[in-house]
């Protein structure tokens, strides 16, 4: 009987695989491959306007929620395009990426909030750094061709992942409960923190470097304490083993080409990992973080990428953990409650 029982098992767990591996070839299919295709008829372009419209919709998409789908379809593209004619005014841009992020925040009533954040994090390299390369129509037309390209990824990807992927992938488990309070408090404290380091990374790092540190912040700040110490140390982890990896691929792929190539498919096997197939934060980080550092080389080095990543991760997570920290401490209903009335 047990060894029926544990053919089983391993006949299960080899389905499981598989059927992963199908996922993730779809995957790399229908986003990865059109942006290598592109990069071989432009070389100069940045293609990470479509990784960004296709990683917002698979992270809203696996919520299985079609008003959420509904609105990220409509506010993802604008919200690319407002950050890239906002790049050049600090303030405007720290009030609007505040304010995204507040929102976000405030998904946290419906405990919505791990994947609605992936548009803020993503929104944070093409508010400080946009893509520019291969355009040059000035602010207003290159908005609005990078509002174009990410509607079309996000509708592109809706058809040909989400909903097959929404069929085989079972809901991704939501947080612990929590008060109104504590969403309430964590979006503010979050919007505002957000939006001011939005706005000292515009005036006083421009660039990439800016980019972490917003992007650890967003990924670090939670509603609960627990998760945000976890996912803080995780997240420096996977950032040591990722910067190791793109110093390695980058003496491999010594081209722009084949280093925007490569860090698309790991940007595409990280997501993967993180929302498909659910593996600690820290492994999918540690794939993402090449990935990121690879796709934005062209006018840096993978070194100086790396280093900035590094540093300015350890920064944003040394800022976060006592936000959250103090969100906790804020959000304790005044008789000391901290679950929400039935």
């Amino acid at each position: 009987m047990d060894d029926e029982l544990a053919a089983v098992e391993v006949a299960a767990r080899r389905e499981f695989h598989a059927e992963h591996l199908g996922l993730l070839a779809l995957i790399l299919v229908a986003i990865a491959l059109p942006a290598i295709v592109a990069l071989q008829f432009a070389p100069h372009l940045n293609v990470f306007p479509w990784i960004y419209g296709a990683v917002a919709a698979i992270c809203v998409g696996v919520t299985g929620n079609r008003l959420l789908m509904a609105a990220a379809v409509i506010t993802v593209p604008l919200f690319a395009g407002a950050a890239v004619l906002l790049h050049p005014y600090p303030v405007a841009a720290g009030v609007f990426f505040g304010c995204v992020v507040a929102g976000s925040g405030l998904a946290s009533r419906i405990r919505l909030e791990n994947q609605v954040r992936m548009v803020p994090i993503n929104l944070s390299i093409m508010l400080t750094f946009p893509p520019h390369d291969g355009l040059g129509h000035g602010p207003v037309a290159d908005a609005l061709i990078i509002t174009v390209i990410s509607l079309v990824a996000v509708l592109w990807t809706m058809v040909l992942v989400v909903r097959p992927v929404l069929k085989r992938v079972p809901p991704i488990a939501p947080p612990p409960d929590r008060t109104n309070r504590v969403a309430d408090v964590y979006a503010v404290i979050a919007g505002v923190t957000c939006g001011i380091a939005a706005w000292a990374t515009l005036a006083i790092w421009p660039g990439i470097a800016g980019a972490w540190l917003l992007i650890t912040m967003v990924a670090i700040i939670q509603p609960d304490f627990d998760g945000a110490f976890g996912r803080g140390t995780q997240r420096v982890l996977g950032t040591l083993l990722g910067i190791l990896a793109a110093i390695a691929l980058g003496l491999v792929a010594t081209n722009a080409v084949a280093d925007v190539m490569i860090g698309t498919i790991l940007m595409v096997v990280a997501i993967h990992l993180l929302v498909i197939a659910r593996r600690p934060y820290w492994a999918g980080i540690a794939v993402l973080t090449p990935g990121v550092v690879l796709i934005n080389t062209p006018g840096h080095t993978v070194l100086s990428i790396s280093f900035d990543r590094l540093s300015f991760t350890l920064l944003g997570v040394a800022v976060a953990v006592p936000l959250t920290l103090l969100v906790a401490r804020l959000g304790r209903e005044p008789g000391g409650a901290g679950l929400p009335t039935p």
